[in-house]
Parts: structure tokens; sequence; C-alpha cells
């Protein structure tokens, strides 16, 4: 049997994003899934060098 973090383990990677929305998403009280995207969308921007399209 596995521990409560069993679908971390299983996923791997890098969980901040998702740690931050959480925290952000409380404070700001924003669905799960759009807090997360706007997180997601500044990182890859930062990540991708604005190579990005934007719609």
């Amino acid at each position: 049997m596995h521990g409560g973090d069993f679908i971390l383990e299983v996923g791997g990677g890098d969980w901040a994003s998702h740690m931050m929305e959480h925290e952000l998403g409380g404070m700001f009280d924003v669905a799960h899934g759009a807090g997360f995207a706007t997180i997601w969308g500044i990182r890859a921007m930062e990540e991708y060098d604005g190579e990005m399209i934007l719609w």
C-alpha cells in the first residue's frame, strides 16, 4: 500500500506551479483550472522565450 503521496509518485515532475495555484486560488477565490492555466501560461512564456502564439 502506498502513502498519501502516491499520485505525486506516479506523475513525478515539478509540481511547484500546481502548489502555487492552490495558494493563489484560495487567496483570490478563482477556480483551480483557471488559476493553473494563468500560472502555467506565464511560466510557459518565460520558458519558450515568447515563441508561443497568443490568441
